[in-house]
């Protein structure tokens, strides 16, 4: 594949591989949110165009969960399905959010897809453009400081008007949530894996202080015997 996107004079192999893996289900019960900034609910100012749907879809929900609502006995369950018949009301109006990691490429792709096209058209005539390369690369890097330069800004805005939601929203849609990983390790006797943090940090500790701390088999007085010579 000559036309691969990296600066090299290498030639990149595809093959195609046929492997079997295991399906694995998703929870029914994920953490889903109702995607209140599609409605611009920031600082408690509703969208008029999202007001009379959601009241009309929650007039519907309430005839249906009032029936519920008046069987129930405890106000537990006169809770429950009060609070039900409001986010389902929600969730049919404004529907979940979905969280998207931002970056600088993917909100200039349109540019940056013209780019390479030109340096394709470019590297298909001649393999080696070096005026082409240079010029792709400092377009890039003014698109990318441009980006994060704006970014910056926003985010500064957030925080001297104090808009905490805002701040940390913009924040974590740069950075995109830290994902937090464990890695089992094997007992001593290398049987069963142990997967709890405090035991795999106690575990690595016996292992490293039975690697390190070993005494030395060598008889220091061997060493003694050996002729010493004269210092030069």
């Amino acid at each position: 594949m000559r036309g691969a996107e990296c600066w090299t004079d290498h030639r990149l192999v595809r093959t195609s591989l046929r492997s079997a893996y295991a399906f694995v289900p998703q929870p029914e019960n994920r953490n889903l949110s109702v995607n209140l900034t599609s409605a611009a609910w920031a600082e408690g100012q509703t969208c008029p165009a999202y007001v009379q749907p959601y009241r009309l879809v929650l007039h519907r929900s309430q005839i249906v969960h009032l029936c519920r609502f008046k069987a129930a006995r405890t106000l537990q369950k006169q809770w429950d399905t009060l609070s039900k018949a409001v986010v389902d009301a929600a969730v049919d109006t404004l529907g979940y959010s979905t969280r998207k990691h931002q970056d600088w490429f993917g909100s200039n792709d349109g540019e940056i897809q013209t780019l390479l096209n030109e340096r394709n058209a470019a590297f298909a005539a001649k393999l080696r453009t070096p005026a082409q390369r240079s010029q792709l690369q400092k377009r890039l890097r003014e698109m990318e400081n441009t980006w994060w330069l704006s970014k910056a800004t926003e985010i500064q805005n957030y925080a001297d008007a104090n808009m905490a939601h805002q701040f940390y929203e913009a924040i974590k849609a740069v950075y995109s949530p830290k994902s937090h990983s464990t890695h089992p390790v094997r007992t001593k006797v290398g049987i069963t894996l142990i997967k709890d943090k405090k035991d795999i940090l106690s575990r690595w500790a016996e292992h490293l202080q039975e690697l390190l701390n070993q005494g030395n088999p060598v008889d220091q007085s061997i060493a003694d015997q050996l002729p010493q010579l004269p210092i030069i």
